[in-house]
């Protein structure tokens, strides 16, 4: 049965689909990087009231590090993949408390690690989350 049974929890099969070697859609001409590291900055991913500290929240600034020096896509990835384990953890363990922002990170991280250029990752991240940066 393959009705949404895609390797990508949340993703519908369009969105799957571009992971899979569709074009992305035309989008702007700004820098991946720049646009990540702005989306990051943005205070999006992290809980009301609390500041972003690496104590805290060590693998999204990992990312945000790695992103500043523009580290090659397989490095965001590996620092993607942690952060995946990380807040299904927090999932895990906390499933009565708000957990928005941690979605929010699943996004990024899940969008970053799957994707086969930094370019389609800003994509996908743009169409899954629910506010625009």
């Amino acid at each position: 049965m393959q009705d949404n049974d895609n390797d990508l929890p949340g993703a519908s099969d369009l969105e799957y689909n571009t992971f899979k070697g569709a074009a992305p859609e035309s989008g702007s001409n700004q820098d991946p990087y720049a646009e990540l590291v702005a989306l990051i900055n943005s205070g999006k991913f992290i809980e009301p009231g609390i500041k972003f500290k690496e104590q805290l929240y060590p693998n999204l600034k990992a990312l945000l590090k790695a992103l500043e020096n523009k580290e090659e896509l397989i490095e965001l990835q590996f620092i993607a993949i942690k952060g995946m384990e990380k807040n299904n953890e927090v999932q895990e363990e906390h499933p009565n408390r708000d957990l928005t922002q941690n979605a929010y990170r699943l996004i990024l991280f899940e969008s970053i690690f799957y994707a086969q250029s930094l370019e389609e990752a800003v994509q996908l991240i743009k169409r899954r989350l629910p506010f625009r940066g």
